[in-house]
């Protein structure tokens, strides 16, 4: 099995990206504008540092939302933490040894991927979650991954369980996911 690198594609995401790279083109431009006309006076002067600052604010978002990936390499799964302070972060570096994978199922959760409380997340986000030995369980979060996505991570990280002599019984990621969405149907009714 090759190595798999699995990057985030949904349509939150795209709008997300949108929108940063149309701000990040107007403050180029507005740079270009107000260096061109002149700095005379202090008020331009602050106009031309808030669009630096605001470029260089969504280039770093912009980074680091392309750095987000699963990797799936050929004795684990990894997944690198994102960049921020650690009351941010909604993933943790994360490594999951094919071998040591007993269940995979998907919740919704607002905590970030160690389970732990953090500051930014209003909104219940998807996480992959592999029970692994000794009842340890390790998460990814997938918000920004579409559905077919989510599915396929799944599909790959059972078919090399399975090459790995591995005789647990693991669904497939179709039943995987169609369980998360009946049990959240179930929980608003």
């Amino acid at each position: 099995m090759k190595k798999k690198v699995f990057v985030q594609k949904s349509v939150i995401l795209y709008c997300c990206l949108f929108l940063f790279l149309t701000i990040m083109s107007l403050c180029v431009y507005a740079a270009i504008v107000l260096i061109a006309q002149g700095i005379n006076s202090f008020l331009r002067c602050a106009y031309l540092l808030v669009t630096i600052g605001s470029f260089m604010f969504f280039t770093y978002t912009f980074i680091r939302f392309a750095r987000n990936r699963i990797i799936l390499k050929l004795d684990e799964v990894f997944v690198p933490e994102h960049w921020g302070s650690d009351k941010q972060k909604t993933q943790f570096e994360t490594h999951i040894k094919y071998e040591e994978i007993n269940n995979i199922y998907i919740i919704s959760s607002t905590n970030n991927s160690l389970n732990k409380e953090s500051k930014w997340i209003f909104t219940p986000m998807p996480y992959i979650i592999f029970e692994c030995e000794n009842n340890i369980k390790k998460a990814i979060n997938v918000f920004y991954y579409s559905k077919k996505q989510v599915i396929n991570i799944i599909d790959e990280v059972v078919q090399r369980v399975k090459t790995l002599n591995n005789k647990k019984l693991l669904k497939n990621g179709k039943q995987i996911f169609l369980e998360f969405t009946e049990s959240k149907v179930s929980k608003n009714h």
